[in-house]
């Protein structure tokens, strides 16, 4: 992405690891407001193995993928909780300099099914044409799709369509367009964005709804700015 732009959103090791923190506070130290905010005992126990695939790029060493997976024992667990209940995973993959993958989530082991995952996909050259897919799936909630389509034909100016559809309900819940006007210390942006129709649990209706929005902030703090919806 440009700078001062809008972010709208081999060999293998492994490696063991046994942490044991030790907590610099104790629970009688702590204030207690009443019975439901008090402190309970809980022994964790993490289990995992890293794994890299290397390659060499300009004589230096550079990870193709990197997968971290775990999994966590709760020695506290009630009679009708599992010690191990699930299986973690963290993973970034490099093809090549301008793609990259990220995933992480975690995997049930009592019923064999996912519980949560998360996939990232950016590909292209920042200061020209990028873009970015993302999935976000939550079991029995959500199943989530959006992506970022950006352009940017000159150091002047760059045009950003961000857009998120639910799978589970078939609905584009929201899609933005930017225009962005870049000067030397600040940068300026207009944005028209739109939700569209969709029925309510209740079974009423929502209508479409528009939004004019407005930005500036100065390129030496992005991250502090004006916004006007």
């Amino acid at each position: 992405m440009r700078e001062g732009a809008v972010d709208l959103w081999p060999i293998f090791s492994d490696h063991h690891v046994l942490l044991q923190p030790e907590p610099n506070i104790r629970t009688n130290d702590l204030y207690r407001f009443d019975s439901i905010a008090s402190l309970g005992r809980q022994s964790l126990l993490r289990l995992g193995v890293r794994n890299k695939l290397q390659t060499k790029k300009e004589g230096r060493p550079f990870d193709l993928v990197d997968l971290d997976t775990w999994v966590e024992g709760n020695f506290n667990a009630g009679e009708n909780e599992s010690t191990f209940g699930f299986l973690y995973w963290d993973t970034r993959l490099r093809p090549w300099n301008s793609v990259s993958i990220d995933c992480d989530g975690k995997f049930s082991l009592s019923d064999g099914a996912a519980e949560e995952a998360n996939l990232r996909l950016t590909a292209g050259d920042p200061s020209a044409v990028s873009t970015d897919l993302e999935y976000r799936f939550r079991r029995n909630r959500s199943s989530l799709l959006g992506g970022r389509f950006a352009y940017s034909p000159n150091p002047g100016w760059s045009y950003t369509y961000t857009a998120r559809y639910e799978i589970e309900d078939s609905r584009l819940e929201e899609h933005t367009l930017w225009v962005q006007r870049n000067y030397d210390c600040m940068c300026v942006a207009l944005g028209f964005s739109q939700i569209p129709s969709y029925t309510l649990t209740d079974g009423s209706t929502r209508n479409d709804e528009y939004q004019v929005l407005f930005r500036m902030w100065l390129k030496a703090f992005p991250k502090f700015g004006l916004t006007v919806e």
